[in-house]
């Protein structure tokens, strides 16, 4: 089977979820021969990587192309604004799967105004009815589908990480954030409320998307606080990064299904994610949840002991980066028709 993976920015991956799950796609289905769309950089590493650019209709005229000359059988699109090129393939006669890796408009997403979410909206939407399948990564989000559209067009599959610890539960010490550094990350605030650590809180990741006023005020808040930025970490590296601290903190105000967050649980940390539905949901054992309007992060110095094996355990259990891939490989064999619709 023929995959074309269309939506990352990067491969190999720079940073964020959706490179994150194009790469352990590419890497993990060896039963499928997997070809990669991307929208800014690759290192030519891979085979089968091109760049896709110019607008909707040059794009779609791309990905048809390349689907005929090299025989696709599927192509499997991420994020919500792949939506209106996975619609025009379709319509083309090309099979076509969605995955969205979250929501961000029925959530507080403040950099968008009511035209941008209701437009997300509808497009999502018009995915879930007329695309082969849509793959929601978060569980409040699928939720929130099931209810609104009962398609059996839709499927939950989580996100997945490897449970093999980068390191031992030696000693570990500090905080630490690793994710995009934006505004719906909450890291203005999180800086603020990091004055209360005992420690200063190290931060990881690229500014996404670029933002001369969010860069410049972000740089103002690290001058005089009690943080520090060591800006993006390789994808291979992240890891081993995380497992040298002791909490993981992510103060987000809108969320899918975060890598980082599982990760930092697979490397035995304690969790401190705002208290909103999707990292409820998350059901970790060794975590603490705070307001992401309101932070603060003092009273829970004394109660986080930074005992996070059980958290090791509930992504064994739950978040396991093999069931994915059989989920998706599935999927693709759902769609394509090479097994029945289980």
């Amino acid at each position: 089977m023929k995959v074309l993976q269309v939506g990352a920015k990067n491969y190999p991956p720079a940073h964020g979820g959706t490179e994150r799950l194009v790469a352990d796609l590419v890497e993990g289905l060896a039963d499928t021969e997997s070809h990669v769309a991307v929208e800014q950089d690759h290192d030519g590493t891979h085979p089968r990587v091109q760049r896709l650019s110019g607008n909707l209709i040059r794009r779609w005229m791309a990905v048809r192309k390349y689907v005929r000359n090299n025989s696709i059988d599927l192509v499997h699109l991420h994020k919500t604004n792949s939506a209106p090129l996975g619609l025009m393939l379709k319509l083309s006669g090309v099979r076509c799967v969605l995955t969205v890796h979250g929501c961000g408009w029925r959530r507080a997403e403040k950099r968008w105004g009511l035209a941008v979410k209701a437009t997300a909206a509808l497009l999502d939407l018009l995915a879930s009815v007329f695309l082969d399948r849509v793959v929601l990564v978060g569980e409040h989000d699928w939720l929130s589908f099931k209810r609104v559209l009962p398609s059996g067009r839709l499927r939950l599959i989580r996100n997945g990480v490897s449970s093999t610890a980068c390191s031992s539960n030696g000693h570990r010490t500090g905080w630490v954030y690793a994710g995009r550094i934006s505004p719906e990350k909450n890291v203005l605030r999180l800086i603020e409320a990091a004055h209360a650590l005992p420690e200063k809180l190290t931060l990881y990741g690229p500014i996404s998307p670029p933002n001369a006023s969010f860069e410049d005020a972000f740089l103002k808040k690290l001058e005089r606080a009690n943080a520090e930025w060591r800006g993006p970490v390789p994808s291979d590296q992240v890891r081993t990064t995380l497992s040298r601290y002791r909490v993981f903190v992510n103060p987000s105000s809108t969320e899918g299904l975060p890598f980082t967050v599982l990760e930092a649980a697979a490397e035995g940390l304690h969790l401190v994610l705002s208290d909103i539905r999707p990292h409820r949901l998350l059901n970790f054992p060794s975590c603490d949840y705070v307001d992401p309007e309101d932070l603060d992060l003092a009273p829970l110095l004394h109660g986080v002991n930074g005992h996070g094996a059980a958290n090791r355990e509930h992504v064994r259990n739950e978040y396991d980066i093999q069931a994915m891939l059989r989920s998706y490989q599935s999927l693709y064999q759902e769609v394509v028709g090479l097994s029945p619709r289980s």
